[in-house]
C-alpha cells in the first residue's frame, strides 16, 4: 500500500448527519489478469463515543481493460485502475455501506464508510 485518504463514516442519526474520519490499516489486491478477477481488501478502524470499530472490507472484482469493478455483498463495492508499466500500481475506491463489515456488531452506529487507497505491486505469484 502507497497510501490513501483518511477513510469516512456518514451516519444519519437522530440528530442530524454525522461524519467521522478514520484510520487507513490495510489495503491489498489479489488480482488474475487470466481470469480477468480480482480480490479486494480493506481494512480501517473508527473511534466513536469512545468506542473503537475494525471495519474491513472484502469484495471479488471484474477487469476490463485497465479498470476494475465489483461488490455487492455485504453492501460493498470497489472500482479502481491500473496505471504504470505492466499494471504496477493501482488506484481504487472504496465504499462499505450499513456497517454490514463491521466485526463484532454495530456498536456505533458507523454507517457508510468510503474512502481512496493507492497500490503498489508487489512480488508476483504464479497460479498453478
Amino acid at each position: 500500500m502507497i497510501g490513501g485518504t483518511a477513510p469516512t463514516s456518514t451516519y444519519n442519526g437522530n440528530s442530524g448527519i454525522e461524519i467521522v474520519l478514520g484510520t487507513l490499516l490495510s489495503a491489498s489486491l489479489q488480482v488474475d489478469f487470466g481470469s480477468g478477477n480480482l480480490q479486494a481488501n480493506v481494512a480501517t478502524q473508527f473511534t466513536k463515543n469512545n468506542v473503537t470499530s475494525t471495519v474491513t472490507l472484502s469484495e471479488s472484482a471484474s477487469i476490463s481493460g485497465a479498470f476494475f469493478s465489483g461488490g455487492g455483498s455485504c453492501g460493498g463495492n470497489v472500482r479502481g485502475l491500473f496505471v504504470g508499466n505492466a499494471a504496477s500500481r493501482a488506484g481504487m475506491v472504496y465504499k462499505q455501506a450499513g456497517n454490514a463489515g463491521l466485526n463484532g456488531g454495530n456498536p456505533s452506529n458507523l454507517g457508510t464508510i468510503r474512502g481512496s487507497v493507492a497500490l503498489q505491486r508487489g512480488a508476483i505469484t504464479p497460479q498453478n
